[in-house]
């Protein structure tokens, strides 16, 4: 989660930049729906970039704009004043999607959150055990499958899956293990063949999450101690 001051600002430019943009379109069109739509853009921003609490108050900030442009009597180049008969519905709609924003916010954070405690979990388990998003880029690696890789761990983070991992086919399946992790049932885990650093891996996989918030989990076979070989 990010720390609070950092997100205030960011709340601040936002709501700033709302202002000016619901003015500056109401300056140019006499059409009074423009201000409730430039202010949810605003807000949706706000709900990517800050907290519910936060986003309320951006809310707040430009619901009273729109209001005041939605009653406004005339224009900045002395336009007749306008039909504000469907305004209380403009407002209203806008206060509307502005409440979507907030529930939005609310559930980005909470799924940060969760993946959040998720990796630090990761962390704390001695397995070889690799996450990606459903874009399947990697957001976590253990220090056993970054060993395993021959990769720096910057290397790994951020890469696609599947050029650390490689599309092995699934064993008497017409279709390689990404694909079907892609088509597969939450918390469905089946098990797949990898190559990894040069070597195959036996592995499971599991989607948690749905849709496009769903993760990646692959919880690899520790392959036995090349020393321990020799």
């Amino acid at each position: 989660m990010q720390p609070e001051k950092p997100q205030f600002l960011k709340a601040l430019l936002v709501a700033a930049f709302g202002i000016a943009a619901i003015i500056f379109a109401d300056t140019f069109t006499r059409d009074i729906t423009v201000s409730p739509l430039v202010g949810l853009s605003a807000l949706f921003i706000a709900a990517w970039l800050c907290g519910p609490r936060l986003v309320f108050a951006v809310l707040v900030v430009l619901a009273s704009v729109v209001a005041v442009q939605l009653w406004n009597r005339g224009s900045y180049f002395g336009f007749h004043a306008r039909d504000s008969g469907l305004s209380y519905v403009r407002l209203l709609t806008f206060l509307g999607g502005g409440m979507i924003a907030i529930l939005f916010s609310a559930y980005r954070q909470r799924f940060e959150r969760a993946q959040s405690e998720m990796t630090k979990i990761f962390e704390l388990m001695p397995l070889p055990i690799l996450v990606g998003n459903s874009s399947g880029v990697v957001t976590f690696a253990s220090e056993k499958v970054v060993a395993m890789t021959g990769l720096a761990r910057e290397e790994v983070i951020g890469a696609q899956v599947t050029e650390i991992l490689g599309t092995q086919l699934l064993e008497e399946a017409d279709e390689d293990w990404f694909n079907h992790w892609l088509q597969a049932s939450e918390a469905a885990p089946f098990a797949t063949e990898i190559r990894i650093g040069g070597t195959r891996v036996e592995a499971k996989a599991v989607k948690i999450g749905k849709g496009s918030q769903a993760s990646i989990a692959l919880l690899l076979d520790d392959p036995p101690d090349r020393d321990s070989l020799n």
